[in-house]
């Protein structure tokens, strides 16, 4: 679960790059900015003055969904590899 709530923002910064082209014309300090400013207006609340107030609900659904899917993907691998062992101790 650590590894999907830490990869969540990251996997939405990438899909923000690869789809602005604002990102993709601009440079390396001006794209940090940009993907600070991205990660700011889709996580946070901010009040009328621009002061951060909270967590905006879509950070609870991107990092319940990502984990979600993580988890369903190491329960995958697990059961492969499950019967993948098993299948080899029968075979010798």
């Amino acid at each position: 679960l650590g590894a999907g709530c830490l990869s969540a923002p990251l996997n939405q910064c990438y899909n923000f790059a690869i789809t602005s082209t604002a990102y993709m014309e601009s440079g390396g300090v001006e794209r940090l900015h940009k993907l600070g400013y991205f990660l700011s207006t889709t996580y946070l609340v901010h009040g009328p003055g621009g002061e951060i107030v909270g967590l905006s609900t879509t950070l609870g659904r991107d990092l319940f969904m990502r984990c979600t899917y993580t988890a369903t993907l190491f329960a995958i691998f697990g059961s492969i590899e499950r019967t993948f062992a098993a299948l080899w101790k029968k075979s010798s």
